[in-house]
């Protein structure tokens, strides 16, 4: 039996190319975790417009959102954990060339980076003028603003306080990518290598604690998790789905009371949680929920809009209270906080609809002749 499960871990793997709409559904709701998380920052604007932190407080929507607004940054984990299991659902197996990889993903991340990233020194510039602070954000020179242009804000340091700050968390997962596209491209891609790589990330990321190793270390951890649901024999997918699901409660349980008891680095007890909720998913999609699935797919197609737009929305906000147009109090109650949340969302809709998928497509179309066309892969 032991030596059948080991040759099953030495079988190839291969991209289903599969439309997870359960994976974007998780992916959707993480980013509206970050919003929610982030609300924080109209609190900390900057000069004048900067209130206690304590404000937020009157927002009694948030009391029953605790853990999110106390640990919604957790999101971004989970991001590169999905990100490792969409990329194998795409490439596992095809030996992707260089071009065909990396011009998807600059059709894919560039466009909307590049917009929101003007806007915001826009406004930022407007800020300084007009107010005689900065937005949010304190760090937003010309020193600054060149390594976001080229998506390499977080490369020496996550500590990045400047422009669109959230984009820090895209900056490392594209050092993840080159990782990624030289694993597939070039090694036998089965559950002993993908493992070997994980155990690789997780040592080093528990030694030297840089961002790019722990991203690494969720990324080939959503992999091995893609390898697990596809290995895993689809008679007995229901079993997986108990399993996972199982798996997914015990451990957020063990991790929301023990928590901040448990000694041991973040990579440890927090990757297990996201790769058996994405097990869960995935696994009810093909097995209970697919007609549910499928009607949602919006939520993750505003993933990457809500969190690029949401921080200039924020900083619009707050120069026009500057400005005299409001008060910025009237941000800390019930009925704005909801309708914040969804205005980011209808936003990103539109953004999602008119900017990130059109020019995605002109990109690629450019590109048409040299670049495969493969399915288009929302970003994190």
């Amino acid at each position: 039996m032991l030596s059948k499960l080991w040759a099953i871990t030495a079988q190839p793997a291969h991209a289903s190319k599969t439309n997870f709409f359960s994976i974007d559904m998780l992916r959707g709701f993480a980013a509206i975790s970050i919003l929610v998380y982030h609300f924080r920052n109209l609190a900390s604007a900057g000069g004048s417009l900067s209130r206690p932190p304590e404000i937020i407080n009157q927002i009694s929507l948030l009391n029953y959102l605790r853990p999110i607004r106390e640990n919604g940054s957790l999101a971004v984990m989970l991001f590169w954990t999905i990100s490792g299991f969409v990329f194998m659902n795409v490439y596992a197996g095809t030996r992707p060339a260089a071009r065909t990889f990396w011009v998807n993903r600059f059709a894919r991340l560039y466009p909307l980076h590049f917009i929101t990233l003007i806007i915001i020194a826009i406004l930022q510039i407007w800020s300084l003028r007009l107010l005689g602070h900065w937005l949010i954000y304190r760090d937003n020179d010309l020193a600054h603003f060149i390594p976001q242009l080229f998506f390499a804000s977080a490369w020496l340091s996550s500590e990045v306080r400047s422009f669109n700050g959230p984009i820090w968390s895209v900056s490392v997962e594209i050092l993840v990518y080159g990782i990624f596209y030289l694993f597939v491209r070039y090694a036998p891609v089965n559950m002993r290598t993908t493992v070997a790589g994980l155990l690789a990330a997780v040592v080093a990321a528990t030694a030297y604690k840089a961002q790019v190793l722990v991203c690494a270390t969720f990324f080939f951890g959503g992999m091995t998790a893609y390898l697990l649901f596809q290995l895993w024999p689809q008679a007995h997918r229901i079993a997986l789905l108990i399993l996972s699901a199982g798996a997914f409660l015990c451990l957020s349980l063990v991790g929301l009371k023990f928590g901040a008891h448990i000694h041991l680095p973040m990579t440890l007890w927090l990757l297990p949680i996201f790769c058996t909720a994405i097990l869960a998913v995935a696994t009810s999609e093909l097995t209970l929920l697919t007609s549910f699935y499928s009607k949602i797919r919006v939520v993750g197609d505003i993933t990457y809009s809500t969190y690029l737009w949401h921080r200039p929305l924020q900083m619009m906000f707050l120069l026009g209270a500057g400005l005299g147009w409001w008060r910025v109090e009237i941000a800390f109650n019930n009925l704005f906080f909801v309708s914040y949340l969804l205005f980011v969302c209808a936003f990103a809709y539109l953004s999602f609809r008119c900017i990130e998928r059109p020019a995605q497509r002109w990109i690629r179309a450019k590109a048409a002749g040299k670049t495969r066309d493969i399915p288009l892969i929302a970003a994190p």
